[in-house]
């Protein structure tokens, strides 16, 4: 008997796929950085950077040490830059390992000057999102800034391969994006004045990688576009890329049961059977990422047809109206369909509870088997 678990598949052929036509898209001056923080948004760092290697991508962003060290543990040889802050401890590791660490502040500098270990580093400049980075919100702020960044350049220990910031608004507002590009490339300006011409500069997201080409510089960073999902509605007009959606999620029934009028189904009682009712119940609740708002108003598809959960997500079940589909034990029901993308996708999952494609993916539990196929 096949798996009938709560399930994500993930197509590596699909994922590969997307990044060569990512880096086509961008060309041969500009490197891709795959995005792998946070398990690779659900869809397993480790199986995601070998795919990314086996295409010749070999620059990887995580988030924080472990993340990295998961990556080096699994024999991922690649350049792995950790984003977020690290402790004097884990700038220690992060050098013996040879990983690339951030500076956002000078404190983090001044640590790595007193271990007195070379390590290898990128500079994040705040250019409007004001998180972590050293303050550009304006041109005037340049001068001070290039000061400190000249001092970390020549430093012997804090060996300064890139320079980048964050967009905070790249998939809605040109205006806000194109000032944080402005600013961003008069200091990269600024700095190449000064001979340091070998340091690589790097700003676009997925949605700034897509929308504006002016914006690629020496390196993209690219995740959710990566998995085949667009930052914003639709592909801009005129733009010649193709993604395809990497991630399907299933799970199965386990149990069919009938009801009669004025039943209740699932805790607090919040759906009542208007008339006899064909229920099916998945082994797939919130403990996985189905969200607890997706209750009586969540999507599956059964055999080629829509059924509508009723009744609250739980932790471990989720109920579903099959009154109108012949259903039998064990058939698979899809919240995430690669077949059909516009009831079933992670967009819309995300629009029916109001967030955005990032938290669905990045909440898929750990109980969730992840299967990989080639395509």
């Amino acid at each position: 008997m096949n798996y009938i678990g709560p399930e994500a598949i993930i197509d590596l052929g699909k994922y590969k796929n997307n990044l060569l036509s990512i880096q086509d898209y961008v060309g041969v001056h500009t490197k891709v950085m795959a995005v792998v923080k946070a398990n690779a948004y659900g869809h397993g760092a480790v199986y995601i950077a070998k795919a990314a290697l086996q295409v010749g991508i070999n620059h990887f962003a995580v988030a924080t040490l472990y993340e990295a060290m998961e990556l080096v543990n699994a024999g991922i040889d690649g350049i792995i830059l950790i984003l977020g802050h690290l402790t004097s401890d884990e700038l220690k590791i992060a050098g013996e390992k040879h990983l690339r660490v951030t500076i956002s502040s000078m404190e983090t500098f001044e640590m790595i000057q007193e271990l007195g270990i070379k390590i290898s580093t990128h500079i994040k400049v705040d250019t409007g999102l004001s998180r972590y980075g050293f303050y550009l919100h304006r041109l005037n702020d340049i001068p001070n800034l290039i000061e400190s960044c000249t001092r970390m350049i020549h430093s012997k220990f804090a060996i300064v391969e890139g320079i980048y910031t964050h967009f905070s608004s790249s998939d809605s507002d040109y205006e806000f994006t194109m000032d944080q590009f402005n600013i961003f490339s008069e200091f990269k300006k600024q700095i190449h004045s000064l001979g340091e011409t070998s340091i690589m500069f790097h700003c676009a997201n997925s949605a700034a990688t897509i929308k504006y080409k002016q914006t690629h510089l020496d390196m993209v960073r690219v995740g959710l576009s990566s998995f085949g999902i667009l930052p914003f509605e639709d592909m801009p007009p005129g733009i010649d890329l193709t993604l395809n959606p990497v991630l399907s999620l299933k799970s199965s029934i386990t149990q069919i049961k009938n009801l009669l009028q004025d039943d209740f189904v699932g805790y607090g009682r919040t759906y009542k059977t208007k008339h006899k009712v064909k229920i099916a119940i998945l082994n797939i609740g919130y403990a996985d990422g189905i969200n607890r708002l997706l209750s009586n108003h969540g999507l599956v598809l059964v055999n080629g047809k829509i059924a509508k959960i009723i009744g609250r997500v739980s932790m471990d079940v989720c109920t579903i109206d099959v009154t109108d589909i012949d259903v039998s034990l064990y058939d698979e029901a899809y919240f995430v369909s690669p077949n059909k993308t516009d009831v079933l996708s992670v967009k819309h999952m995300a629009s029916l509870i109001n967030t955005i494609e990032y938290e669905v993916l990045c909440n898929l539990g750990t109980r969730i088997k992840r299967t990989y196929i080639s395509g």
